[in-house]
């Protein structure tokens, strides 16, 4: 095999490199790993450490994903703030907790909220028949990221949000989340429920020592101690 000149060398690792450009990113373990971490930091460790009852932990993170699945990324906890107020003032038997609910508003972020908005205004069109196939993500990105360039204070940036999403969306936006947000409450309240009470469960069976009947030999004993450490693990 002929020997390759300095030039065909250096093409050669340009070419290389260009490939390596163009390959397409690869999540790596220590993301995965520390996108999980984030997860269950932000989202499943307020409910664990809640010390209420599990409806009243379960109507937080409803409350708290409901709002998350609406385009009002910036005002999603003052809103979650406002009904905590409200729910105390007139309707005490709806009260939940304001800190997992805070928490769980985190579900829309910066990773998730444009193929969220996204979803919530093709949904939108169905529910009042404007679809246009025309119209795909990458255009509405760079349409949703010109919407929300707001350059003035908090509260002036807060409204040219939703003044900008309303004038470059319309209605449809607006109407498309409800459907995804009254679903997205309903699971989450179902799911913590389940989950805490399950949870509730096994730590009481966790405290009660196993059951051996009287009499049993030594390997009834220890199958019936196994049993007992499986059910509770």
């Amino acid at each position: 095999m002929p020997e390759q000149g300095p030039d065909q060398r250096a093409a050669g690792s340009t070419e290389r490199q260009n490939r390596e450009r163009q390959r397409p990113p690869v999540l790596g373990n220590g993301r995965r790993n520390g996108l999980h971490r984030l997860i269950r930091h932000r989202l499943v460790i307020p409910v664990l450490r809640a010390r209420h009852p599990p409806a009243y932990t379960a109507r937080g993170v409803s409350v708290g994903l409901a709002l998350a699945m609406t385009p009002t990324i910036g005002v999603q906890m003052p809103m979650v703030f406002l009904a905590w107020l409200a729910v105390r003032r007139f309707r005490r038997d709806w009260d939940f907790s304001l800190l997992v609910a805070l928490a769980w508003t985190w579900f829309s972020n910066l990773l998730t909220f444009p193929p969220l908005y996204y979803l919530f205004l093709v949904t939108g069109r169905l529910m009042l028949g404007r679809w246009d196939p025309t119209k795909d993500y990458e255009t509405f990105t760079a349409r949703l990221d010109a919407a929300l360039y707001v350059e003035a204070g908090w509260l002036e940036t807060l409204w040219g949000h939703i003044h900008n999403l309303f004038e470059q969306f319309g209605l449809p936006m607006f109407v498309g989340c409800l459907p995804w947000a009254i679903l997205s409450g309903w699971i989450g309240y179902v799911w913590t429920l389940r989950y805490l009470r399950r949870r509730a469960a096994r730590r009481a069976l966790r405290r009660e020592p196993a059951h051996v009947p009287q009499g049993a030999t030594q390997e009834e004993g220890q199958a019936a101690r196994a049993w007992h450490a499986d059910a509770t693990g």
